[in-house]
């Protein structure tokens, strides 16, 4: 468990204080805003995911649903979107 402190400006001292650490997952179905696409492209989009063996839904304003994990994975591979680190799951 970690211990956290601050400085107390009052006392003039390093006091500990409470702190949680909340970590961040993601809840699927996770709609990408980085990733969408216009509207009109959405059925384009569909048969390119589909030919890449990646079938993709998208919302209405053209974001694409990611279903889980290895879903988001498949399709960065397959559009070619890739983080510094590669295409880490």
């Amino acid at each position: 468990m970690s211990r956290f402190f601050r400085y107390d400006a009052a006392t003039g001292e390093v006091v500990e204080v409470e702190r949680t650490v909340h970590q961040w997952l993601p809840q699927y179905p996770l709609p990408l805003q980085s990733l969408a696409i216009h509207p009109e492209q959405i059925a384009e989009a569909r048969e390119y995911d589909r030919s890449r063996g990646v079938p993709t839904d998208y919302r209405a304003d053209g974001a694409p649903l990611m279903r889980d994990a290895r879903h988001y994975y498949e399709y960065r591979k397959a559009h070619g979107v890739h983080f510094k680190n590669g295409y880490s799951r």
